[in-house]
């Protein structure tokens, strides 16, 4: 454990370094993350050394976890951490698997965004603890085919469905009625709606179309009858919701 000088030292280090590398579960296009057994910390995994990072991902493919590695630049960082507060995540794993490994509280790098300092009459959406059951959700639905008849899957769907229900979410609006739908593969169309405003940019980067705020309670009313059902960040864990669930 690192004394108070130490750890001052080590995250502005961190806080300077040229560039770091994450792990991102292929299964959810987002960090992979790990519930560390003994803090229960919601952690990510963050190296110095790309060599460090590819390590690490091999050995968990060997545990049938698939997972890439990205590289991030300094001026990404501060992006890159505070959105980790949007997905649930306290924690930080640091060199994960090496002598110099350290595990950092997330507040300790990064402030969370003070909402209280938003302009009157403007409305921060974000569903944290939706978005941190999907991952380790979706983390181990889908990286092994035949995985989703266990009964550990209906419990963690029954969370997913309740934090879901407890929701506010963004919808896309074109000239303040139009609402996009999104065809599948095999031609069912699902309305996208978006946990956060990062999600949301994710899909509308042109400002085609302007973020609806809408709470989980009125998400109903604005289905279009055409579509199948909602798609939930359609860009990152790709969560689809039928009517019938809804």
């Amino acid at each position: 454990m690192m004394e108070a000088n130490e750890k001052k030292a080590f995250l502005m280090e961190l806080q300077r370094t040229p560039e770091m590398y994450v792990l991102i579960s292929t299964c959810t296009k987002m960090p992979y993350v790990y519930c560390e057994p003994e803090s229960f910390d919601d952690q990510v995994f963050i190296f110095h050394k790309q060599e460090d990072a590819v390590k690490a991902m091999e050995e968990l493919k060997e545990k049938e976890i698939p997972v890439r590695v990205i590289k991030l630049i300094n001026n990404q960082f501060l992006s890159f951490y505070s959105n980790l507060y949007l997905i649930g995540v306290n924690g930080l794993s640091v060199d994960y698997g090496t002598e110099n490994v350290q595990n950092i509280q997330l507040s300790e790098l990064v402030r969370r965004p003070d909402d209280s300092q938003l302009p009157e009459g403007k409305v921060k959406v974000e569903n944290p603890e939706l978005q941190l059951t999907t991952l380790y959700y979706m983390q181990e639905l889908r990286r092994k085919p035949g995985l989703g008849s266990e009964q550990r899957f209906r419990d963690m769907e029954e969370e997913l469905m309740a934090h879901f229900r407890k929701g506010t979410y963004i919808v896309p609006v074109k000239d303040n009625k139009n609402i996009p739908l999104m065809k599948m593969k095999n031609g069912d169309a699902f309305q996208p709606i978006f946990t956060d405003m990062p999600e949301f940019l994710k899909f509308c980067r042109d400002g085609q179309f302007k973020p609806a705020v809408v709470p989980y309670d009125k998400l109903r009313p604005v289905l279009l009858e055409q579509s199948k059902g909602m798609l939930v960040n359609p860009f990152g864990f790709h969560l689809v919701l039928k009517k019938t669930q809804l």
